[in-house]
């Protein structure tokens, strides 16, 4: 440890300006974008699960992910889309849970 527990002193000799900020990137650079592209009929864009009964479509894939993700009060816009003899079916109950 320091003596007295203190961080070492740092000393700044030279004056470092903030770097230039320009509204489009550089070559050398990229842009995060806020909202994904929303490309229409690409299976591959989207989360989508089968099973025998039904498929399930969790929204767009974003941020290159391998599992379905969203952020802090993000919003799951999907759908579900159920396959066979709709007579015979009396009740559907979807749960989310966070």
């Amino acid at each position: 440890m320091f003596a007295d527990d203190e961080p070492p002193s740092y000393d700044h000799e030279e004056c470092v300006s903030s770097p230039t900020y320009s509204t489009y990137a550089g070559t050398d650079e990229r842009v995060i974008r806020s909202q994904p592209r929303r490309l229409t009929g690409c299976p591959a864009c989207e989360w989508t699960f089968n099973s025998k009964h039904m498929k399930i479509n969790m929204g767009p894939r974003v941020w290159g992910l391998h599992a379905p993700s969203y952020g802090l009060n993000g919003k799951v816009e999907g759908s579900i889309k159920f396959s066979g003899d709709r007579d015979s079916v009396e009740r559907v109950t979807a749960t989310v849970r966070v």
